[in-house]
């Protein structure tokens, strides 16, 4: 009530009274609360108060004592037959679809000086301009996070739909997959501590109900940092792959981030999209031109050979790609010839892409997230129905991390570049 809440209290069981204070809180301009006090087992006094019956089953005895208590028919025979006949049934009533206009990408250069996250927020606010003017509405939640996840843009550009849930991150994700279903383009973006590890349930039902969320986590593994432990999500792909109808994707620079950001946002389905903090230099090909510029097009569950090789293959993604490239340098001197591939969809295998690098006698995963649930196993499982005969091993965090900036963070695991190649050259020379 301080806060300016309108809370009326009342009795949970009485009809007249819920309908009453329903009524209030449509009328009155103020949040309201409804506070409505019940008994478990109400109207069967065997069961009154009675917290054993929160989890437990009548037996039949007990059900037709609590069916006459209440007055009821008792037909339970007849519900038991009609049980027999929806095995079958399975929900098919997904999200209202809608037609959003993407945009054109932007293309941007190590020059523009951005990170991942700045990235996200441009093509959020292009987005914006591109379609809500035109009817086709757009809806941006966020937990007191707007500048470091970077949707502050978008909410100065178009306050009216831009949510703020506070630090209510539950909530938020409840609301923000309701209204995804119902023809709103929905974004929630928040830290991956907050937006994946703490809200997974409310994830879960999301996906569970084939809710359109557009789920933009970041501050992702340790490239988070100096918040420590507590702040380094370096489990989100594996929460992730629990969700059946969830496609994650970690883009590896600024400019495929823009055109992953345009890509969901024109798919049906729920989507999360990954990042961490850090700036990182633009993925380029080795004459120097973005590799993910005009000409680029994003596909789901594609794998993408950044350089080819023919001792070695490092698979990684997001901002451990670059750091990929930089090991790869480092071998080249030492005449090891190590091809790079990005993976993006990090809970989906391109085997046409696994398969190319059958030849290749080792191939390793390079990630910021929890060595034992990553990319790692995936990829092993893969080879071995591909019957690959070479080594495989893998790289990722194996513990908790400190508090420290991100190369320390990485030296602490043993992640560096200087201390995977070196582990690399003494593997392959």
């Amino acid at each position: 009530m301080a806060d300016g809440w309108d809370v009326i209290e009342i009795d949970g069981h009485n009809h007249s009274e819920i309908y009453t204070a329903l009524r209030r809180a449509r009328k009155t301009p103020r949040p309201t609360c409804v506070v409505a006090n019940t008994i478990i087992g109400k109207g069967v006094p065997f069961m009154e108060g009675k917290e054993e019956y929160h989890g437990r089953a009548l037996n039949d005895s007990e059900y037709s004592k609590a069916v006459e208590a209440l007055g009821f028919e008792d037909d339970l025979s007849a519900y038991r037959e009609k049980r027999k006949g929806i095995w079958g049934w399975q929900p098919s009533s997904d999200a209202r679809s809608i037609t959003i206009d993407p945009g054109q990408a932007f293309t941007y250069s190590d020059a523009d000086g951005l990170d991942n996250r700045t990235a996200f927020g441009k093509a959020l606010k292009d987005l914006g301009a591109r379609n809500i003017p035109f009817g086709r509405p757009v809806a941006v939640f966020d937990c007191d996070l707007a500048s470091s996840v970077k949707t502050s843009d978008f909410a100065a550009a178009f306050p009216e739909c831009f949510f703020e849930g506070g630090v209510q991150e539950h909530n938020t994700a409840t609301v923000s997959g309701v209204l995804s279903t119902m023809g709103v383009l929905t974004f929630f973006a928040d830290f991956g501590a907050f937006g994946i590890d703490e809200t997974y349930n409310q994830h879960r039902l999301n996906d569970i109900n084939r809710a359109n969320l557009k789920l933009v986590v970041t501050h992702l593994g340790l490239d988070v940092g100096q918040d420590g432990k507590t702040h380094q999500c370096v489990d989100y792909a594996a929460l992730a792959r629990n969700l059946h109808n969830m496609r994650t994707i970690m883009p590896a620079d600024v400019n495929q981030t823009d055109r992953v950001v345009r890509f969901a946002a024109s798919e049906q389905g729920n989507f999360l999209i990954g990042m961490g903090r850090s700036k990182g230099p633009v993925i380029c090909h080795e004459d120097g031109r973005a590799f993910f510029s005009n000409g680029y097009s994003f596909a789901y569950g594609k794998m993408e050979v950044v350089r080819q090789g023919r001792d070695a293959a490092i698979i990684s993604y997001g901002c451990m790609l670059s750091r990929a490239l930089q090991i790869r340098d480092l071998l080249s001197r030492s005449g090891v010839d190590v091809a790079v591939v990005n993976m993006p969809c990090v809970n989906e295998t391109d085997d046409d892409v696994i398969r190319s690098l059958i030849n290749v006698p080792f191939i390793c995963t390079y990630e910021d997230h929890n060595v034992a649930t990553g990319i790692g196993p995936q990829i092993a499982y893969s080879l071995l129905n591909m019957h690959y005969t070479g080594r495989v091993m893998s790289f990722g965090v194996k513990r908790y991390g400190l508090s420290g900036d991100t190369e320390e963070l990485l030296r602490a695991e043993g992640l560096d570049v200087d201390a995977v190649a070196e582990t690399l050259l003494g593997i392959l020379k």
